[in-house]
């Protein structure tokens, strides 16, 4: 359960030492940096600490009650990258 946490970007706090924290932690930090909805469900917490507070007025916090549930996100990308990503895939044998 030990292991080492590094974290850097533009939301980040710089030179910073984060208390010790969970593995659990990752996950919805990652989900919130990427302006997605964090599954009220999931174990662990936003590592608010670690984000600079202009970082993090502008980006708000949602939570969703089910994975599943229907949030708008923006979409990653167009519909020409989507076609040319599916095809890649297909011709790997995953779709």
């Amino acid at each position: 359960r030990e292991g080492v946490l590094m974290i850097a970007g533009p939301p980040i706090k710089k030179g910073m030492a984060l208390p010790r924290t969970a593995i659990e932690d990752v996950v919805p930090t990652l989900l919130y940096l990427l302006g997605l909805p964090i599954p009220t469900d999931l174990d662990g917490r936003v590592l608010a600490e670690a984000i600079e507070e202009e970082g993090r007025a502008a980006v708000p916090l949602v939570q969703a009650s089910y994975w599943r549930e229907e949030v708008s996100c923006p979409k990653p990308y167009s519909v020409q990258q989507e076609a040319v990503l599916g095809k890649r895939l297909r011709d790997l044998g995953y779709l």
